[in-house]
């Protein structure tokens, strides 16, 4: 049978030629798409949690779900020294995070204020590298402030001039300190490039009163340590002490949300693609049996029964579909060896990607492949070109030998 189907199937070259070019291609494509995709979701997570602070926070019980100033770990120096040392940890930084208002003499703007250790926080995210002028809290001041562009812009500012900062302190009053602005940030982000400002740790907690107290501690597992073994290493260690261990997707969920959203559009447009191309193959089907209605209707007559004669269009398909994903394969592979070693530079074209307020720091997008996706896809498209097939076997099974040796008299 599969001898037949294998003549059967390339009685008209040019036509199946073109059907297993069209599956082939489209196969193709949705593999360097998936493998794409799996990269830039990949450089997503690790972008976002830098942006987090750390693969996983500790912080007051209840922060997350309302951040007010007021709410720190009072003993800060202590909880981060014995966090630091744990055998999970690679590197940990403690901050106080501030929302208020920056005013200069004209306007005001809404950020959050980090107070970091600016050598501790590098291993984090190295915000250095987006200085667009100034420093990036290296100076010998006291009291600096590095803004993001277009919080700079709105406020009219130039280096070295000084803002108020306006929060809420410890005992729930009004508080302001008086900063100078050292440095200007420009990340390609738009949430940090508008709201996002940095000062010193030691800054922060002298202007504000705060003493040792900070509100966060950010922690990176050691190389082979996963985020969710490290977090629950330091619920152990903290348990009864009022504060709470978060991973990065925990504490950032909807960032967690779009990507997963995205990810399904992604295959909702694979399949889309697909059933174009599958209505091609179902017309190319029945155009075969239309044509070959005489000489189905013979081999029905000398003994070919309707489930044999259905299972034959179907072992051309398969062997259509076999073909087809093999070469839509190599086609994903030989692309995949491209994007992977060369990539594609998005800043060359003047394109950034951005989910959730968070920019990929690494403008360069390669590919990598994930088995799972690559053999679900694989899985999925031999059997959607199997289905395709699916109704022209139906009806090559039910032609009548008589009515179909008489087709074209």
């Amino acid at each position: 049978m599969i001898k037949v189907a294998w003549r059967n199937l390339w009685r008209n070259r040019a036509r199946t030629s073109i059907s297993m070019a069209a599956i082939a291609l489209t196969f193709g494509v949705w593999l360097c798409t998936l493998s794409m995709n799996d990269y830039v979701y990949g450089q997503m997570e690790h972008a976002a949690a830098q942006h987090a602070g750390g693969a996983v926070l500790v912080q007051a019980d209840g922060y997350q779900l309302r951040p007010v100033n007021d709410r720190v770990i009072r003993d800060g120096d202590r909880s981060f020294a014995a966090l630091g040392v744990l055998p999970e940890v690679q590197t940990a930084s403690s901050r106080v995070l501030l929302s208020g208002l920056v005013s200069a003499a004209t306007a005001s703007v809404a950020v959050q204020l980090s107070g970091i250790e600016p050598g501790a926080d590098k291993a984090f995210r190295d915000l250095g590298r987006y200085v667009q002028s100034g420093s990036f809290l290296a100076g010998g001041d006291e009291a600096p402030i590095v803004l993001g562009s277009k919080a700079v812009r709105d406020l009219d500012l130039e280096l070295g001039e000084r803002v108020v900062f306006t929060a809420t302190g410890l005992d729930g009053d009004i508080q302001r300190a008086l900063f100078r602005l050292s440095g200007v940030l420009h990340t390609g982000s738009s949430d940090t490039d508008e709201t996002a400002a940095f000062t010193t740790l030691a800054a922060a907690q002298r202007a504000f009163g705060l003493g040792h107290a900070i509100h966060q501690i950010g922690l990176m597992p050691r190389e082979g340590v996963s985020r969710h073994a490290l977090v629950e290493s330091v619920r152990r260690s903290i348990g009864g002490q009022g504060l709470e261990a978060l991973t990065w997707d925990q504490a950032m969920p909807d960032l967690v949300g779009l990507i997963e959203m995205d990810k399904q559009q992604g295959a909702m447009l694979g399949v889309v693609l697909f059933l174009v191309v599958l209505i091609s193959i179902v017309n190319t089907f029945m155009m075969v049996v239309m044509e070959r209605v005489r000489e189905l209707g013979l081999l029905s007559a000398i003994g070919l029964g309707p489930g044999r004669m259905a299972g034959l269009l179907l072992y051309e398909t398969g062997l259509l579909a076999l073909i087809s994903t093999a070469v839509g394969g190599g086609i994903g592979l030989a692309v995949h060896a491209y994007v992977g070693t060369y990539g594609i530079d998005l800043a060359a074209m003047g394109e950034t990607i951005e989910i959730g307020g968070i920019a990929l720091t690494d403008s360069v997008i390669r590919s990598k492949i994930d088995p799972a996706s690559w053999l679900g896809a694989t899985l999925s498209v031999f059997l959607m070109v199997l289905l395709s097939a699916a109704y022209p076997a139906f009806k090559a099974s039910r032609l009548a030998p008589a009515r179909a040796m008489r087709f074209y008299e």
